[in-house]
This record gives structure tokens, C-alpha cells and sequence, in this order.
């Protein structure tokens, strides 16, 4: 009973309640494509990164949200224009989000800094199988049809960076787009599901002499919806060290919210290792704080990145031992 009550409660994230629709990741800090455009191009060089989070992993929660994202970026010359692509997948309950996107990136050199401005365009897929859940709870009459949908979306963002330090602020979805007819009252047009505008603000700073043994790396990301009721916005924040170049290691925490403020959601434990001067791998896991933890034993993400051409003379930026 317990686990039919949990998935239809998942199913029902993405129609009845005003939450975060994208999948978030721990490790923003070592991908920030996915969440600004602005950033493709800021490695100096062709970069491919790869993310895949199991999401409140147990066998007490079917259903648990489980996210992939795919990003590739580059930039042309001598780092003025940068281009992107990333695509991403999305699972919980019986929802399934896809989606495929393009991004521009402008950079302006300032001094030893750079200020990028990006946009992005692309489109979601929705898929609500409403068929699997029959099988489960027959007679549900929240899921009496399978729903396939499509939606366009553009997204902006400005990204300042340079070797110690950055800082953006990206909304990845300008058109607070219709979901398609609700999913929770026999499929008339009533008004229930849609995107809302995400807001992202992120940063961070390397400290510590160059030739330093061990560096520390403080990084921080705001996440705010549009149209919550509690208006509260939820954050991470996370203390790393870099460990003579190749190694990081660190700890973080997650904020969610509720009407009477904000409370901590989650205790993050992230390691990246930088396997060779092209492949980087990284892991994290989530602690959850919250009720969840009757149902699960946390979250679980992988990263991959690699990076092509770090040799060639034209990428007179890349450095070994990058810090973002």
C-alpha cells in the first residue's frame, strides 16, 4: 500500500503542486551548461559532459525520479562565440520529460575576466502513462488515458568568469508554456499544468596560492520558481578542496521550503577526480533530512567529462586542473 501511495503521490509532482520541474544536479558546479547558456564556450576548448542522478534510491520507493543530461560545447574563435547542445531526461512515477536544446554564446574579454551572454531554444517532450498506473491501481480515475505532448521554450542567461572565480544568472524557460489539458480531473482544459520561469543564480571562488597543495573552493546555487506560493527560494552550498590539482573533495547542504521558511533538505558529499589531462569522472551522494528517509537510502549521481583538443595551440586557455 505504502508504495502505491508513494507513486501516485510522484506522479502527481509534476500536475496538482507548483514545484521545481527541472532535474537538479549536486554537482552544478562542474556543469554549468545545463542550467546557463551563457556558460558553453568558458572551458577554452571542445568539452563533453555526461550526468545521471538516481534519485531516492530504495526498494520502498517505486517510481523515484531518475535524470540524465548529455551537454556538448565549444568555442570559435579565440573564445568571441561559443555554441552548445545538450539534451536531457527526466523520469518520475509515470512522467517522462525529454528534451533537446541549442545554445549561443557572446563572451567579452574585460581585463582577467570574460563576460558571457547566451540564449537557448529548443522543446520539452512530455509523456504521462497514465496505462502503467492502471495496471497497478485499476479505476484510478487520475489516470485513465496516456498524454504525449510537446512544448517549445527559449531561455537567456550572463555568466562572468575567469580562472578564480565565477558568477551567473540564467532563466532557462521564458515562456511559462501550457502542459497540456490536466491530468487530474478527466482530461477537460482545466488550467492546472504548466512551466514555470526558473531562475538560477550561481558562484564561486577558488582560494588559495597557485602552487598551493590543497585549494579551497566555496560554491553556491539560488533556485526560484515562479508562481510558488511560499516564495521562498531554495539553495546549495558547497565547501571544496582541491587537492594538488586532481583531486576535489567536498560537502554541501540543500534548503527546500515550505509556508512558514526554508529548511534543510539534504546533506551532500561530492568527489571529482581528474583522471588524465582530458577525462574527469565525479560522484555525489545526497543524505536526505526530511520524511523521505523512512522510504530511501539517499541520491546517487555520476558525472563524466572530457575534454577534446587541449594541445592545439588555438586553445591558448585551457588549463590543466581547470577549477570550473
Amino acid at each position: 500500500m505504502k508504495k502505491l501511495l508513494l507513486i501516485a503521490f510522484i506522479s502527481s509532482l509534476l500536475g496538482c503542486i507548483y514545484a521545481q520541474q527541472d532535474p537538479q544536479f549536486s554537482m552544478y558546479m562542474f556543469n554549468g551548461q545545463y542550467i546557463n547558456p551563457a556558460y558553453v564556450g568558458s572551458k577554452g576548448t571542445l568539452q563533453l559532459t555526461g550526468l545521471y542522478r538516481y534519485q531516492w534510491a530504495g526498494q520502498n520507493f517505486d517510481g523515484s525520479p531518475q535524470s540524465a543530461s548529455i551537454g556538448l560545447n565549444t568555442p570559435f574563435r579565440k573564445e568571441q562565440y561559443s555554441l552548445g547542445v545538450y539534451t536531457g531526461y527526466d523520469h518520475i512515477g509515470f512522467v517522462d520529460m525529454f528534451n533537446l536544446v541549442g545554445q549561443f554564446a557572446y563572451s567579452i574579454p574585460v581585463k582577467k575576466s570574460r563576460i558571457s551572454l547566451g540564449v537557448q531554444a529548443g522543446f520539452y517532450h512530455f509523456n504521462n502513462n497514465g496505462l502503467k498506473h492502471q495496471l497497478v491501481d485499476p479505476g484510478d480515475q487520475a489516470f485513465v488515458n496516456e498524454q504525449v505532448f510537446s512544448t517549445p521554450n527559449i531561455g537567456t542567461g550572463i555568466y562572468v568568469y575567469s580562472k578564480r572565480y565565477f558568477i551567473g544568472a540564467s532563466m532557462p524557460h521564458l515562456l511559462n508554456m501550457k502542459l497540456g489539458k490536466s491530468w487530474f480531473n478527466g482530461g477537460n482544459n482545466s488550467d492546472v499544468s504548466r512551466q514555470y520561469r526558473h531562475l538560477f543564480i550561481s558562484g564561486g571562488v577558488v582560494i588559495g596560492k597557485e602552487k598551493s597543495v590543497v585549494k579551497f573552493k566555496p560554491t553556491f546555487l539560488l533556485k526560484y520558481v515562479q508562481g510558488l506560493d511560499r516564495k521562498i527560494p531554495d539553495f546549495d552550498l558547497n565547501a571544496n578542496f582541491l587537492f594538488v590539482d586532481r583531486f576535489w573533495l567536498g560537502a554541501g547542504v540543500r534548503t527546500g521550503g515550505n509556508q512558514s521558511g526554508p529548511y534543510l533538505s539534504d546533506v551532500i558529499g561530492i568527489f571529482e577526480c581528474l583522471v588524465t589531462q582530458q577525462l574527469r569522472v565525479g560522484y555525489s551522494y545526497d543524505y536526505i533530512l526530511s520524511n523521505l528517509s523512512s522510504y530511501t537510502t539517499g541520491s546517487h549521481e555520476i558525472m563524466l567529462g572530457y575534454t577534446f583538443g587541449y594541445q592545439k595551440k588555438k586553445f591558448v586557455n585551457v588549463r590543466y586542473g581547470t577549477y570550473f
